[in-house]
């Protein structure tokens, strides 16, 4: 059973502090809060990031001015900071919701991280078994028991299927089928996409990103799902694959990705 460590909640700036004291150049994924920013005032954002971490107790300032993280941030950071491979997460609900997730992994342990909308980041270190990163996958994309749609696959250009993905938005899924048609689709495949853009249960991507160890630098797969079923949406340089599924085949579609960028199939 995975290991249940803390969490911590901090600003970009908070955790860009925090990974600039341990060395880290760059976290995959997390947006630059300095970005147009002058030297002065990114001075004033990191003394006043300094001071709320040594408020909360995430960092002590010691007499002599040197700077001592808690072990619990530092093992968090570092995670982020450091990581083997990174996987970027999005996840559209029926409700219209998104929701988004990085898990960052090394050999011994994986950090989530959930940046908000008001910029405030979440960090979770999920334990030894990074296993449980897959299972925290599969639940954010809520795969389980879907079936695969009883259609043939299809495969049309990005911007094809974003226009018909509009045209089920804004006109409904007899419009789309039309124009899905139009761009190269079987009728029957067609059909049953349509019916899923209009009315969506749920759509994701998941992007990986390899380190230096991995031949991969990127990976990555989509999905869309509907009430006929899970469709695996997979990315070439042109052309969107669009693949009927069950939720079942889908998970270890993730897995074998995630294998691919990891070192030494830790998944």
């Amino acid at each position: 059973m995975p290991v249940k460590l803390p969490t911590i909640a901090c600003s970009t700036t908070e955790l860009a502090f925090l990974a600039g004291l341990l060395g880290a150049e760059s976290l995959t994924g997390v947006p630059d809060p300095f970005v147009g920013w002058g030297p002065e005032a990114i001075s004033v954002a990191w003394d006043a990031a300094q001071v709320s971490l040594a408020e909360r107790r995430l960092l002590s300032v010691l007499s002599d001015g040197s700077i001592c993280m808690e072990q619990r941030v530092a093992e968090l950071v570092g995670t982020c900071g450091f990581s083997e491979a990174t996987f970027m997460l999005t996840y559209t609900g029926s409700d219209g919701s998104v929701s988004g997730h990085h898990f960052h992994v090394i050999r011994q342990s994986a950090v989530e991280l959930v940046l908000s909308q008001a910029g405030e980041i979440t960090c979770q270190l999920s334990g030894l078994d990074t296993r449980s990163v897959l299972d925290r996958v599969a639940g954010i994309f809520r795969l389980g028991d879907q079936a695969a749609p009883l259609l043939p696959s299809g495969r049309l250009t990005g911007r094809h299927l974003n226009r018909a993905r509009q045209v089920a938005e804004e006109t409904g899924a007899w419009a789309a089928e039309l124009y899905l048609v139009s761009a190269g689709l079987c009728r029957e495949t067609a059909a049953g996409l349509a019916v899923t853009l209009a009315r969506p249960l749920g759509k994701g991507t998941l992007v990986a990103v390899a380190g230096a160890h991995a031949d991969v630098g990127i990976d990555g797969v989509g999905l869309l799902e509907g009430e006929n079923g899970l469709w695996l949406l997979r990315e070439s340089s042109r052309w969107v694959d669009l693949i009927p599924c069950t939720g079942q085949a889908l998970r270890e579609f993730i897995r074998s990705i995630m294998n691919r960028v990891l070192p030494g199939n830790l998944l």
